[in-house]
């Protein structure tokens, strides 16, 4: 039976009963009734003795005495035998009741007075009624009593119960010795909690894992331990072991955070069971704590890195695709370009011939363009142009084809589609531009465009065909007064011989087909001459005269193609075959072969360079304008700067073009191959970093400069002006100097500082750079032995131009010097560019396998602004490899920048490559580079270049920079003594 009071209410009940039956608690009842009688047998006795009742007036002065000083008495009075009052005090007769049987009640008191024996009169006392006898008890100091009582009763009765329920709650009273030892042997962290979540028991890897002794964990909620969600950090929604007892099933997996008393964040994987009494009644739960702080770490570290990766990827990604969106469009009008046409064309013509399926080629060019630009102007001509082909790309489908074939020309390809399907959309195509034109241009310019187009036939076997038809087509639309569609057929070309229309510069391509040599591809041209290139001049010739005729704006090219070894041969017959995919039919390309000999400028300079296997020339007629030149002329820089592969291996050709342009610079041919030449030669000399450059009239005094430049390094080199400088080289790891890199400064015989940017690429360009390389790299082994001597072992970096790489016996030199030197070969860097290699990569790759064999380490410079390539760090025996300083100097401003060091960090360590950064200024660049793990580090923040007396006492004295330990650093350059 269930009870229905509490221990501690049964035992303050037990108490009280006891104190009363002990009489420890009085009883005021009785003793206010043995105080009345007294009372009234005083007054009796005292009015019998005092002769007061033959006296009226005393007998009633008592009574009344009696009842003003007894608060509980409420009237008094003298009855005689016979019921008759004789004195009176207070209403009596009003308050007084006779009892049935006469007898005495606590409110009613009568007291007889005898006489003789015979009772003569009765004195009657009315008092107030009694109160409880519990308030009388209290009345009489009874509380006091029983308050101390059931407090010394209580506290032992309290004691013994609370004892009797600690031994019951005490989980060693219940749990065995050895259970406890098996559960503190446990890794895993394990409590036992009531259905209150009050932990009853904890083993000490749950103290451990919150460094709090198990005894302080006894008999606090689960709950209150401040866990939070491993996953959010935030609040949990319900605590695994609160779901277990609620489900009454065991819940696992749950991952929870929890800060230890160290202030240490843990993360515990969690699981729980409910435990249940035989009876089914749900008594606690059991959890346990598995400890995974450490993996968690790692896990979040490697999502860290993986997060990283995928922001490096996708920016490469993205890069890549404006890579590749620019290389196969047209800035202009956003088409395709020349080359990706040709490509593009190329694949749905074989698949087209493949299946059976239709194809059609159309031409269209805008009609009377040049007076577009010449009434309103270039930029009006653009606008055109760009017009002209968004509204070409509305009308076509999306597996159609568009390209901007050349100037206002465009050739759409149309896949799957019949040819009188194809001519409607043109026909829409021309009805939309001259409506469009209205609403976009002044009505003053009225746009019109013509189209001619042809379907694929069964015997096409090339695209070149299509395009043939499609030019004749586009012709006889000319010639039947534009603005119209006009379909192929075979009477076309005998059609447009005779029509006598306005030449065009197209045109000027016939002379190609008459001196093709056989076996040579579509639309290559070849000069086969000796002299001077005769037969190139003289299209240069004719096409002038056709401008000066017609009004056309001509460009001139002059390409020298900068190619080395065995594979050169076949690397310019690639490249020439690259660069007449990129031309107009009316263009001219020219491969200028044979022996040449010299003559004078048109301006006195010594003589131009001879037309070599090296040189191709090429001649644009009938150019928009001088920003179109510029356009052709950075598609075939950019063309000629992919990889080739030759035989299996991958190398690049640099270039260098000349532009002259008619009649601007000059209307006569001599005049323009002169201009063109001296333009070329300003891009050889380095200026600006740029592949070509356009005459310009202080061009001539550039050359003069860079001849007076030559003459004075021919008499520095004699007269020993060159003096070298230190730059200190440390690593990030320790902040120590581990080399120097050697550094070139050279200041006249008038005390004038020239810098290397100045005189450097005359050098190259005039073979001077052999000798004084040669002379660097003697008096670094010099030095470097000399601080060998003196124990200061250091490394000396020395920069290696592309010139002396391909000079004959380089590799002998140097061998030559170091033993003449007696330096210690290991000493020796040997810093290269990547131009040095990129012409023929196996003789390069061949000479830096012997320079390491003389024990030098090869380190590459500048990486990242050249032809950075994979394949080139694989085939080359690099050692190091130095990141350019314009990656560095704000490398800590954007996302991009650190995410592409951090690839050329990972990349070079996985094979094995040292990373050198250079151009270090601020402290924090220093931070980031060593927290993406960078090996090495120079710059101006670190120390400026120093003479060899300043480097080798800096080098002697342990220079060492204090590394940043934070993302904002201090920095601070030490010497240790």
């Amino acid at each position: 039976m269930r009870r229905l009071f509490s221990p501690v209410a049964r035992i303050t009940l037990a108490l009280v009963l006891c104190a009363y039956a002990l009489k420890i608690l009085p009883d005021g009842q009785a003793e206010a009734l043995a105080h009345r009688k007294r009372t009234v047998e005083a007054l009796t006795v005292q009015l019998s003795a005092g002769g007061l009742l033959e006296r009226v007036d005393g007998a009633i002065a008592v009574l009344d005495a009696v009842v003003e000083r007894n608060s509980d008495i409420r009237s008094a009075a003298l009855r005689d035998a016979d019921g008759n009052i004789i004195v009176e005090s207070g209403d009596h007769e009003a308050f007084w009741q006779k009892t049935p049987d006469g007898r005495s009640t606590p409110e009613f008191v009568r007291a007889p007075i005898y006489a003789g024996g015979a009772e003569v009169a009765a004195l009657e006392v009315r008092f107030e009624p009694l109160p409880s006898p519990w308030a009388l008890s209290f009345d009489h100091g009874g509380v006091t009593a029983l308050l101390l009582f059931v407090t010394l009763g209580g506290a032992l009765g309290y004691f013994l119960v609370l004892r009797r329920s600690l031994r019951a709650l005490d989980p060693s009273a219940v749990i065995p010795e050895r259970v406890k030892l098996a559960m503190d042997a446990l890794v895993e962290g394990v409590i036992i909690m009531d259905e209150r979540e009050q932990i009853l028991l904890a083993n000490r890897a749950f103290g451990r894992h919150l460094d709090v002794p198990v005894e302080q964990l006894i008999g606090k909620r689960a709950s209150a331990l401040n866990w939070r969600s491993a996953e959010t950090g935030g609040s949990v929604p319900e605590l695994p072991w609160v779901a277990a007892m609620a489900k009454l099933a065991p819940v696992t997996d749950g991952m929870l955070e929890l800060r230890a008393a160290d202030n240490a964040i843990r993360t515990f994987a969690v699981n729980a069971t409910p435990v249940a009494d035989p009876s089914g009644r749900l008594r606690g739960a059991l959890a346990s704590f598995n400890d995974i702080t450490e993996l968690h770490q790692r896990n979040a570290e490697l999502q860290r890195t993986l997060t990283q990766l995928e922001e490096s990827r996708q920016v490469v990604e993205k890069h890549n695709a404006e890579l590749h969106y620019l290389a196969t469009r047209d800035p202009l009008t956003g088409c395709l370009n020349r080359r990706a046409l040709f490509e593009a064309f190329g694949r749905v013509f074989e698949t087209a011939r493949a299946k059976g399926d239709a194809l059609c080629c159309a031409m269209i060019d805008i009609d009377h363009f040049k007076e577009v630009n010449d009434r309103f102007g270039h930029g009006t001509g653009d606008r055109v142009i760009a017009f002209v082909a968004e509204t070409i790309r509305r009308n076509v489908a999306d597996a159609d084809i568009v390209g901007r074939y050349g100037g206002e020309e465009y050739c759409v390809v149309f896949v799957s589609r019949r040819v009188d399907e194809a001519v409607a959309i043109l026909d829409r195509v021309r009805t939309a531009v001259a409506r469009g034109a209205d609403a976009s241009f002044t009505r003053r310019l009225k746009l019109t465009v013509r189209c001619g187009i042809t379907p694929l036939l069964a015997d096409d076997m090339s695209t070149d065909t299509l395009l043939g038809r499609a030019d004749a087509a586009l012709y006889s639309a000319t010639a039947a007064g534009r603005d119209r569609v006009v379909c192929w057929s075979p009477a076309m070309s005998a059609d447009a011989a005779t029509t006598g229309r306005q030449p065009q510069a197209s045109e000027v391509a016939d002379a190609r087909v008459a001196v093709r040599e056989p076996g040579v591809e579509t639309g290559v041209y070849r000069v086969l001459a000796t002299g001077i290139a005769g037969p190139f001049r003289e299209r240069i010739t004719q096409t002038l005269a056709l401008a000066a005729r017609y009004g056309w704006t001509t460009a001139l090219l002059r390409i020298e193609l900068e190619t080395a070894g065995a594979l050169a041969p076949r690397a310019q017959k690639e490249m020439f075959e690259r660069i007449s995919g990129l031309l107009r039919r009316s263009d001219i390309l020219a491969l200028l072969l044979g022996d040449h000999a010299a003559e004078p400028d048109v301006e006195g300079l010594p003589s131009t360079s001879p037309l070599g296997p090296s040189e191709l020339g090429v001649l644009l007629p009938d150019v928009s304008d001088v920003r179109a030149i510029g356009r052709a002329v950075q598609r075939i820089v950019k063309t000629i700067g992919e990889p080739l592969i030759v035989d299996g291996q991958e190398t690049l050709v640099a270039c260098a073009i000349g532009i002259s342009v008619a009649p601007i610079d000059g209307g006569d041919v001599e005049t323009l191959m002169h201009r063109a030449e001296q333009a070329r030669r300003v891009v050889l000399a380095g200026r600006g970093g740029e592949r070509y450059a356009f005459y310009q009239r202080s061009m001539t005094e550039t050359l003069l400069s860079t001849m007076r430049v030559e003459n004075g390094l021919r008499r520095a080199l004699e007269h020993g002006e060159f003096n070298l400088l230190y730059q200190p080289q440390v690593e990030l790891a320790t902040g120590r100097v581990r080399g120097l890199e050697a550094l070139l400064r050279w200041t006249d015989a008038a005390g004038v500082s020239i810098g290397p940017q100045q005189f450097v690429p005359v050098a190259e360009s005039s073979g001077l750079i052999v000798p004084i390389g040669d002379w660097v790299l003697q008096q670094v082994c010099l030095q470097a032995r000399e601080w060998q001597n003196a124990s200061v072992v250091q490394r000396v970096a020395v920069n290696i131009s592309a010139v002396q790489i391909t000079s004959h016996g380089f590799a002998d030199r140097v061998a030559a010097i170091l033993r003449s030197t007696q330096v210690d070969p290991r000493l020796i860097e040997l810093e290269i560019t990547e131009t040095a290699f990129m012409s023929d990569l196996g003789t390069a790759a061949t000479t830096l396998r012997q320079l390491r064999q003389l024990g030098l380490h090869i380190s590459l410079d500048d990486f990242g602004t050249g032809y950075s390539s994979l394949s080139y760090l694989k085939q080359l025996p690099i050692d190091s490899l130095k990141i350019d300083a314009r990656f560095v100097k704000d490398l800590h401003e954007t996302r991009e920048g650190i995410a592409l060091v951090a690839a050329i960090v990972g990349m070079a360590h996985g094979l094995g490559i040292r990373v050198i950064a250079e151009g270090v200024e601020t402290a924090t660049v220093l931070s980031v580079l060593r927290e993406l793990g960078c090996d090495e580090a120079q710059g101006y923040m670190i120390s400026p270049p120093l003479p060899a007396r300043e480097a080798f006492a800096l080098a002697g004295a342990g220079f060492a920079v204090a590394m940043p330990a934070g993302p904002a650093p201090q920095t601070a350059v030490a010497a240790a003594g």
